[in-house]
């Protein structure tokens, strides 16, 4: 199957490298392509030294076409974005360019080069606010910033080159949490795991608001499970409802492994995302989630216990980029 390639966009990220390993360990032939701003270390690492790593940026047409032409990709995943609300909100003109329009251009450039299967990676953020019921793929959407909005522009807009030979897949992506070669500490579960660890005090904003959380790991077998299913066009919500927790329960299943962690709250932050959402329809599909968050934290509690040296967890090598 290794004849089989998949391009990957932001490969070298948080989600890429866990969706890189499953590709290759799956038996597919990945093409690993990314700025690599951080350098190539972590992925040749991963992947191997034979492994297809290229230099790239998706905003440039000329270079994608040339890798689709070369490899004539079977599966295309667009992970490459700006993500989350204070990336975007940096730079909102940057943030419209690598997350609507290169998504665009690059679901254009698979379809004209053969390719079977698109899929765009997007977020849970579309819903904005939505508590009075778990908000499934037919509800309105309601994105309340420049994350949420180009997103959800870049669904659309995905969704409509899907043809005959071609299949768009969508996934909202629940807030994810775990280790990937590439971590992140400024994510939810993650940060608090690192705070409670190395500082034994939580500072919690908006405690009561909820969200549905995903282990990165599970991100990315649901990426190649697409692929091998041949999953139909449409938009599909990852996650499961038994994970959507307030933050309130977050720092509970924390307490659970750093007992002796102090909490303060804060009241309301500057994020105002509150939402739960419904999972049934990729359930339907027979994709089934499984890590919990709490198993979760207990496998970062040993993974930062067994370190020898402490992790700068608060350095920007630890955030999105």
């Amino acid at each position: 199957m290794a004849d089989e390639r998949v391009i990957v966009t932001g490969a070298a990220g948080y989600l890429g490298h866990r969706v890189c390993d499953r590709l290759q360990q799956a038996g597919y032939g990945v093409v690993a392509v990314d700025l690599f701003p951080r350098g190539q270390q972590t992925l040749r690492q991963l992947l191997g030294p034979d492994a297809l790593l290229v230099q790239a940026d998706v905003r440039d047409l000329a270079a994608i076409t040339a890798l689709a032409r070369e490899h004539r990709p079977v599966a295309w995943v667009q992970l490459a974005a700006k993500v989350g609300e204070k990336v975007c909100d940096e730079d909102p003109a940057l943030a419209e360019q690598v997350n609507r329009e290169s998504a665009l251009q690059a679901a254009q450039t698979a379809r004209e080069h053969g390719c079977k299967t698109f899929i765009l990676s997007s977020t849970c953020s579309v819903y904005g606010i939505a508590r009075d019921k778990a908000v499934a793929e037919t509800d309105p959407a309601n994105p309340i910033s420049v994350y949420g909005r180009t997103k959800l522009a870049a669904e659309q807009l995905v969704l409509e080159q899907a043809n005959g030979s071609m299949k768009s897949v969508v996934f909202r992506l629940s807030t994810l949490f775990g280790l990937s070669e590439r971590m992140r500490f400024d994510l939810t579960v993650n940060q608090f795991a690192a705070e409670a660890h190395y500082e034994n005090r939580l500072e919690v904003y908006s405690g009561a608001s909820k969200r549905p959380y995903l282990n990165v790991d599970e991100a990315g077998r649901a990426f190649v499970w697409t692929i091998q299913n041949n999953l139909d066009s449409g938009v599909y919500n990852l996650g499961h409802s038994r994970l959507n927790y307030s933050k309130d329960e977050i720092v509970l299943l924390v307490r659970k492994h750093w007992p002796t962690v102090t909490v303060e709250n804060l009241g309301a932050g500057k994020d105002r995302r509150d939402y739960v959402v419904n999972f049934d329809k990729m359930a339907r599909r027979g994709f089934v989630v499984g890590q919990d968050v709490d198993e979760g934290l207990g496998i970062i509690r040993d993974f930062l216990v067994g370190r020898a040296q402490p992790i700068d967890f608060r350095s920007k090598l630890y955030e999105a980029t």
